[in-house]
């Protein structure tokens, strides 16, 4: 008589003997619990390396006993993964073993390391094979490989000739294969998660001085362009560009000049990548507003001297020349 029995999810542990199954159905889609490995036609035991990292050892044994028709699934990490999650797993099963149907609904968890027979089909050496799906739920920040290894038997039944194929990996989450029949009773599905890795934080960046944009028009970055007229849209001073203002020297101490040049240079850096510190963040916010409420809509450049406007001037300066806490570049 051929039987099949399904290992599903309990609440409770059960620590039973190998060939003995969990009887209870699962009702969450993220269980807290493996499977246990389940009775029946089977490998006849699970390889004793298999709660190990060790791939050779989780094989499917050559020696007689593919025989018996199972489904192993192992959950691997590469070597040196710090902390890795369990895995979830999702089963489903179209057998055509009397009674022909689906099993769906089938979930079980597995540990690093870890592979569990979660399957096995009803009839041992028969011609039915059970259809396999089995998908694993990837755990979030990982990739995921799939490989399966087959066992197919290569002579008569009974005759003892089998070859082990290892197929090639594969990105595939969700794996198909055959369980049972003449040829192919039984194979093992390992999925292997690899973290993704984590981007560096951006860096700081770096500062270039006032005189270095001033001779570098080529460098400046978008939006901005050494040829526009200074400084906005009703704040404009006469035939003066953003460069042209970076070449008048501000004679007789002009602070306006002193904090526009300062000002053009904080703000190409920090366009450029350049990391603002709190403190020059808020300076070259109120060194703009205070700049265009001193320019004028039309006329030439305009003569102020504040010490508020100085002061900016001297913070935005040691920002340029990489002395608050963003380095220069070299």
């Amino acid at each position: 008589m051929r039987n099949r029995l399904v290992a599903t999810l309990v609440a409770s542990v059960c620590t039973v003997m190998l060939i003995v199954a969990c009887a209870e159905t699962p009702t969450s889609s993220s269980p807290v619990a493996s499977l246990s490995p389940i009775g029946g036609p089977a490998f006849g035991r699970v390889p004793g390396g298999c709660a190990t990292l060790d791939v050779t050892a989780c094989a499917l044994p050559g020696d007689g006993l593919p025989n018996r028709e199972q489904l192993q699934v192992c959950k691997l990490y590469p070597a040196g993964t710090v902390n890795p999650p369990d895995a979830h797993f999702e089963l489903e099963v179209l057998t055509e073993n009397a009674p022909r149907g689906a099993q769906t609904g089938l979930t079980f968890t597995l540990h690093p390391g870890q592979c569990l027979i979660v399957w096995a089909n009803g009839e041992q050496i028969g011609p039915n094979a059970d259809t396999v799906f089995v998908k694993e739920i990837v755990p979030a920040g990982y990739t995921t490989t799939s490989q399966i290894t087959t066992i197919k038997r290569e002579g008569p039944p009974g005759s003892g000739v089998f070859t082990t194929t290892v197929n090639p990996a594969t990105s595939a989450s969700a794996v198909k294969g055959l369980v049972g029949g003449y040829e192919v009773p039984g194979l093992t599905v390992t999925f292997t998660n690899t973290a993704i890795p984590t981007p560096p934080p951006p860096g700081p960046g770096c500062t270039l001085t006032q005189g270095y944009w001033k001779n570098h028009e080529e460098k400046w970055p978008a939006p901005y362009s050494a040829t526009a007229p200074w400084m906005k849209a009703g704040h404009l001073v006469n035939n003066t560009t953003w460069d042209g203002l970076m070449e008048t020297a501000p004679k007789g101490g002009n602070s306006y000049l002193q904090l526009a040049h300062q000002w053009i240079a904080a703000t190409l850096n920090a366009a450029s990548g350049a990391s603002l510190p709190a403190n020059v963040q808020s300076t070259l916010a109120a060194s703009e507003a205070w700049l265009v409420a001193n320019t004028p809509a039309t006329g030439p450049v305009p003569f102020v001297k504040n010490d508020q406007a100085t002061a900016w001037a001297s913070v935005l300066d040691d920002f340029n020349n990489g002395l608050s806490g963003t380095p220069h570049c070299d």
